[in-house]
């Protein structure tokens, strides 16, 4: 399916597949800038010029979704074509030249598609999800992943920088009506401020080039966006950074996409007044949103928990090298758990769930090469587009790969994520991961095996004799858990 947004400051296309679980697969996407709020707060229309610039990106985006095998188009219109006068007119005139019916979303319903979308891929059960569009900011409130509560504001990002921010760079005064407006609006609107517990999703342009703003200032481990947790002190670091700045000389900050330039002072204006109304401490940010919300109502699907998520998630991008065999990472997997229980049965289940996922992805390595295939497992993880994970867990993942395949390795890049328990606690389920690596080597999919703690170590009773460990397997077991290892053959 895809699913068109002709939204107050851009269009966007995302042409998405449908898999189990709930997960969709992106398979193209493209973006188009429109500045409609520019038009429609002008005078409340939206005329030829509007309708010229919009229809050149729909035929960009047919020709996109035509490309990408779609079997359905979906366009949505919000904020800007939703308040303007001649609406009517307006989509009218865009089908008549493209042949596409643009579906104006009332604000309810796009708070709602939003929260579905940016929900949707996030370990979160229980808060507020917000977007800081063009034209307005929508806020759903949420609990056990299920939406409560909708809130469409007159606070986009152009909306506020056309109205309030005159000068370049905009003077303090303007920048405190600004604040104040904002306050005034959310206060007046009834948003709840967040409970012990919830949490605050971001999703949108706005949120993500200032959270994109906060990374390029650190080394971080993991390329993606979504999953980044913006803390409220950053988030000011990066407001004063902006705020400072004139246009020119605000186009060349890093992390921040150019034509932003002019509106993005605005809207981190108002995200700084919503994290402070809200008693929100961070910004936990979505790559998805409204395109993916619409998708997942139009097909039929829900949201699904964060559980399901993060395994159809992890099975898809499994499924993705032919390198990867289920049934042998099925194996892989059940031997990783049979070790856990015995030996790390202090481990939390969000380990014991993270090693589990190791286990299922380590073959995906082996497509770029077989001697190295820890190392490329480790580097896909950090890279790939997985959703239900947070960034901690992915560094988890990706750090216990590298070390089963290399235990000399330090894992400089993930030291920001990893604390002294950490370290050690990688290096059991790594070693456990190595060793249930080894021995689903020798044997076949039906066939287990039992731990047993003996006074002379650890023993893994085998349906039948395998031949012994590897030397080098011997001696890292002894180093991880100080109890000598051996094989032997169940009796009976």
């Amino acid at each position: 399916m895809a699913v068109i947004d002709i939204g107050s400051n851009s269009g966007r296309i995302s042409v998405v597949e449908a898999g189990t679980g709930g997960h969709l697969e992106i398979v193209a996407d493209a973006r188009f800038p429109l500045r409609l709020v520019h038009e429609s707060a002008a005078d409340g229309r939206l005329g030829d010029a509007a309708v010229t610039r919009v229809a050149e990106a729909l035929r960009a985006f047919l020709a996109i979704a035509r490309s990408a095998g779609a079997q359905a188009v979906v366009a949505v219109a919000t904020a800007a074509v939703r308040e303007s006068v001649n609406r009517r007119e307006f989509v009218g005139r865009v089908a008549a030249e493209t042949g596409v019916k643009l579906e104006i979303l009332e604000g309810d319903l796009e708070a709602r598609y939003m929260f579905a979308g940016a929900v949707h891929g996030l370990p979160v059960d229980s808060g507020l999800a917000v977007d800081i569009g063009g034209g307005s900011v929508e806020i759903c409130h949420f609990r056990d992943r299920r939406p409560l509560r909708q809130w469409t504001l007159p606070l986009g990002a152009l909306r506020l920088s056309d109205r309030f921010l005159v000068t370049d760079p905009p003077r303090p005064s303007e920048q405190s009506r600004l604040r104040q407006h904002a306050l005034a609006t959310i206060v007046g609107a009834g948003v709840p401020p967040l409970r012990p517990g919830e949490h605050l999703v971001g999703t949108g342009g706005t949120l993500r080039n200032l959270a994109k703003v906060d990374r390029a200032r650190r080394t971080y481990p993991i390329s993606r966006l979504h999953g980044y947790q913006l803390d409220r002190a950053d988030l000011d670091v990066a407001v004063d950074t902006l705020a400072a700045r004139a246009v020119v000389r605000r186009r060349r900050v890093r992390g921040l996409s150019a034509e932003r330039a002019d509106s993005i002072v605005g809207g981190a204006l108002c995200a700084q007044v919503l994290l402070n109304t809200l008693s929100a401490d961070q910004l936990l940010l979505s790559g998805q949103g409204l395109r993916e919300g619409v998708a997942l109502e139009r097909l039929g699907l829900q949201v699904h928990s964060a559980a399901e998520v993060r395994r159809s998630s992890a099975e898809a991008l499994a499924r993705r090298f032919t390198t990867w065999d289920g049934a042998q990472a099925q194996l892989r997997s059940s031997l990783a758990t049979s070790l856990i229980d015995k030996l790390d049965p202090g481990a939390s289940p969000s380990m014991q769930e993270m090693l589990e996922h190791a286990s299922l992805l380590v073959d995906i390595g082996r497509s770029v090469d077989y001697y190295s295939r820890w190392e490329h497992a480790a580097r896909i993880v950090a890279t790939s587009d997985l959703y239900g994970f947070s960034h901690r867990d992915i560094v988890l993942m990706s750090a216990v790969l590298e070390k089963a395949g290399d235990d000399r390795v330090t894992l400089p890049g993930y030291l920001s994520f990893l604390g002294t328990q950490d370290h050690a606690q990688v290096d059991r389920l790594a070693m456990i991961l190595a060793l249930a690596d080894e021995l689903s080597h020798r044997l076949l999919p039906d066939e287990q095996l039992v731990v047993q703690r003996r006074r002379s170590g650890i023993v893994v009773l085998l349906p039948r004799d395998v031949g012994p460990l590897e030397a080098e397997t011997e001696r890292r077991f002894y180093r991880r858990f100080e109890r000598r290892l051996r094989l032997a053959v169940a009796s009976g």
